[in-house]
Order: structure tokens, then sequence, then C-alpha cells
């Protein structure tokens, strides 16, 4: 009756919850007493669910599993106190799809998935998985949508499912994270626009899309954090004006809009961001003149605005940016910007990837 409470497969051997009671039942060498310790019973029934269902004799490293070791012995298992609070997997040859007897590990907080071979969709029943803190499932084969039971999950932080098949959009209630730091979709087939939402998850740190088919303008929202530190929507069909609240993002490390429909001009509030180091906003529809206020990020290393429309000329006072060591402003793509580590600033060297060098002031054309 124990089993049969977490999974309808039981009785069928040729699912993994079935091969999984078989071995609970009639191969388990310690036996855990189902009156006595419950728990001990639940944690190894759903972890040799999670085994069969994921190929685990052909995983890198499977120590421990399926021997009388308790569970919390078996590698890439965490536990604290008798509770199993980790699964880490990270890099072990899984395939295969996640069961959902996994949401018996009441206690889980933070499942690592990071670089297998998972597939299939991620099953709605995540929901119920009330204590996790981290959802890592990047570098799989998922497929489908993100599950809006996801939203159910009050305390969870980091979020990341860039480099699968995710397709839909970003749930509207993302918001309801109010925990979330990191939102890392990029390189899947996500689409829509970015819920205004977003605003919501005051502890947001990061939110990578890159290579997505999100759309639409940025939501001012979206900038609401004051721990927001990088963001990156690369190769998106994202447009329009940067928001006011961008230039109030105080905490912005990395900002990355590179090939996408951005237009309007920068303000020059660009100053106010005074932790910037990296500016990327390549081949995009910006156009007007460069801030002189640019020369106010003193943390600025890197700064990326070629090939758009922009006009003018290289402010005088990039010369106060002791950090700068690479900036590429010109229209044309076989022009790059970098500054001579040992020049007191006020000189510039446009040159290509590769040499021949040409020298030139601040106040250089963009043209």
């Amino acid at each position: 009756e124990l089993l049969s409470s977490i999974s309808d497969d039981i009785d069928d051997p040729s699912t993994p919850a079935g091969q999984a009671a078989e071995w609970i039942l009639n191969g388990d060498p310690a036996m855990p007493d189902p009156c006595r310790d419950p728990d001990a019973v639940v944690g190894r029934f759903a972890l040799t669910t999670f085994y069969y269902s994921t190929g685990g004799e052909q995983w890198r490293n499977n120590d421990g599993w399926l021997t009388e070791a308790p569970a919390c012995d078996w590698f890439g298992v965490g536990c604290d106190g008798d509770n199993i609070v980790e699964l880490n997997m990270e890099r072990n040859d899984l395939s295969g799809e996640l069961p959902p007897e996994l949401t018996a590990l009441e206690e889980m907080r933070d499942f690592k998935m990071f670089r297998n071979s998972l597939e299939g969709t991620l099953f709605t029943e995540i929901g119920e998985m009330e204590n996790l803190r981290t959802l890592d499932l990047e570098q799989n084969r998922f497929t489908g949508t993100i599950p809006t039971e996801v939203l159910n999950i009050p305390d969870l932080q980091f979020l990341r499912g860039s480099f699968n098949e995710f397709s839909g959009t970003i749930p509207d209630d993302i918001g309801q994270l109010t925990g979330l730091k990191e939102l890392w979709f990029a390189e899947t087939n996500l689409e829509g626009t970015i819920p205004a939402s977003i605003g919501d998850c005051e502890e947001m740190e990061s939110i990578l899309l890159y290579e997505t088919n999100v759309e639409g303008e940025l939501p001012p929202e979206m900038f609401a954090s004051d721990q927001l530190a990088w963001v990156d929507l690369s190769e998106t069909n994202v447009e329009g004006e940067l928001p006011s609240t961008f230039y109030e993002a105080t905490g912005l490390r990395k900002f990355v809009m590179n090939s996408t429909d951005i237009s309007g001009t920068l303000s020059e509030e660009l100053g106010n961001l005074e932790n910037l180091e990296q500016l990327w906003i390549r081949k995009t529809n910006l156009e007007g003149p460069i801030p002189n206020s640019v020369g106010d990020l003193t943390n600025l290393e890197i700064l990326l605005l070629d090939e758009n429309q922009m006009t003018g000329t290289i402010p005088s006072t990039i010369g106060n940016n002791d950090n700068l060591i690479f900036i590429d402003v010109s229209k044309r793509p076989e022009k790059a910007v970098s500054v001579q580590p040992t020049a007191t600033r006020e000189k510039l060297v446009l040159s290509r990837k590769r040499p021949p060098f040409l020298d030139a002031q601040s106040g250089t054309s963009l043209d």
C-alpha cells in the first residue's frame, strides 16, 4: 500500500516504477521495515525508479546505487539528517525521462541534471516539490512547455532550462516566484513576450533568454530588482526602445542585446549604471550619439555598439574609463576599437580582429 500510494505503475514490470517495486520488495539487501521506517522505503523507491527511468546501469558514476548502503550514501544524493534534499547528477550520462515518482522526495531542495541526455516533458507534478530551491535542467533534450505548476514552488530560486527544446511561453504569473534569482532558458524554442509580472521577482539576479523566439518590447518591470546583474536577450525578436527603468538598474554588470530590433537612442542616464562592466548592443536599430555619460561608467571593461545606426563621435569622456579594455562602435563590421592597456585612455586603437592596426584619437567619427 505504501508504494501504491506513490505510483500507479508498481504492478507493471515493464515500467521503471514496476522494476523499482520489484527491487524494493525482493532485491533490496537493506530491506528497511516499511512500518518502522516508511520514509526510508519511500526514498529508496523514488530513487530506484529514477535509476531505472534514466538508464542507471549506463551512468558514468552509479556508486552505491541499488546496494545495501543508505540512500544518503548513493552517488549524487545529499541528505540533511535522514531527509533526501539534493540529487546532483550533473554530467553523468543520464538518458530517458524524469519519472513523476520523484515527487515523493518531499524535502528535495536542489535538483541538478545539467548536461545529460534526458528527454521528454517535465512532469506537471513538479509543483508538488514545494521545497525546491534549484531546478537545473540545462543542456538536455527536454521538450514541451514550462509547466505552470512550477509556480507552486514558493522558494524556487534557480530555474535553469537553457539548451533544450522547451517551447511555449514564459508563464504569465512568473512573478509568483518572488524569490526567483535566475531565469535561464537560452537557446530554446520559447516565444511570446516577457511578462510584466517578472518585476515581482524581487531577488532576480540574471535573465538569460538569448537565441529564443521571445518578442515584443521589454517590460519596464523587468528591471525592478535591485539585485539584477546580468541580462542577455541576444538574437531574439525583442523590439522598441530601452525603457527608462533600464537606466535605474544600478546593479547591472552585464547587459547584452545583440541582433535584436532595439531602437531609439541611449540616454545620458546611462552613466547611472555605475556597476556596469559589459555593454553589448550590437546589430540593432540604435541611433543617435554615444552619451557623454559613458565616461561615468568607471567599471566598464567592454563596450560594443557596432553595426548600429549611431552617429557622432566617440566622446572624449571615454578617457575616464580606466578599466576599459575593448570597444567597438563602428558601423562597419571590419572595424573594432580596443584600448591599449598602457595607454592613458586618450588614445584608442581601431583594429580588425587581426592586425594591421590604425591609431585614432578619441573623437573619431562613428561613420
